[in-house]
């Protein structure tokens, strides 16, 4: 069963890496420059990817993560980049998707930095490993919270500005395992299935109102760490401005 999963992870490795080749060799596709992004879990990891390929893009990006340091360490280095094009001062927006009274808040807030949000891309989220019987119901209520409360949330509040202004995308950053659960991922497996119903869900509802819905299935450890230092390697060699239609297309033209 591993086997066949890390085969299946490799695989979705593989499709994404030719996708961004086949993207990056095209002159078409949706400009991202001077749209309003805010990604989640900006801080770190992939989320940082996201922030500095649509910084470079020349967006409008809001940096969110629990932790205030590290989003300015991200900030400062964005904005230390050679980028020949018009670029943005990132925003940064500290929040907590396990704080869910504050979400819409934190919503509105989002909101107010430049009038509007047009890209949100739900990235952060919380792993976990433990056997059924191990994984206690607070365990479940936590990753639950992070993973699928949190998101859908904040994804409320950005929602009904887009719809105001006549669309937006929300981009729902998954796991295979939001399609096929394994032994000792039972709560993260849990989570990652409700989102991708409720985004099947709300993907429906809002395409008569111009709001794409996106679910992206990242392959699982360890084949996606393998994944991200072939992505790093990949987008360093464009740097210098040459990223502009490419990547942010792939995540504003998927539905």
């Amino acid at each position: 069963m591993l086997t066949v999963y890390l085969a299946v992870g490799g695989l979705v490795g593989v499709v994404i890496l030719l996708m961004l080749s086949r993207i990056a060799r095209s002159t078409h596709g949706t400009t991202v420059q001077d749209k309003v992004v805010l990604i989640t879990g900006a801080s770190s990891g992939l989320g940082e990817a996201c922030a500095e390929v649509f910084f470079r893009a020349g967006a409008k990006v809001i940096l969110s993560s629990r932790s205030s340091e590290k989003l300015e360490a991200t900030s400062k280095r964005l904005q230390t980049l050679n980028v020949p094009e018009v670029t943005y001062s990132p925003v940064i927006l500290p929040l907590d998707l396990e704080d869910l009274d504050s979400l819409s808040d934190k919503a509105e807030q989002a909101v107010q930095c430049h009038g509007r949000v047009d890209i949100l891309i739900n990235n952060a989220g919380l792993g976990y490993r433990g056997t059924c019987l191990d994984t206690t119901t607070a365990v479940h209520q936590k990753v639950m919270n992070i993973n699928y409360f949190g998101p859908i949330t904040l994804s409320r509040g950005i929602i009904q500005n887009m719809v105001q202004n006549g669309g937006g995308h929300v981009v729902n950053i998954s796991s295979v395992q939001g399609r096929m659960a394994i032994p000792h991922r039972s709560a993260y497996a849990a989570a990652k299935h409700a989102l991708q119903a409720y985004s099947d869900t709300l993907r429906a509802e809002m395409a008569s109102k111009g709001v794409n819905v996106t679910v992206l299935w990242t392959p699982p450890q360890p084949v996606a760490w393998h994944l991200t230092r072939l992505l790093t390697r990949f987008f360093k060699q464009w740097r210098g401005g040459t990223m502009n239609s490419s990547w942010p297309s792939l995540l504003t033209g998927l539905q």
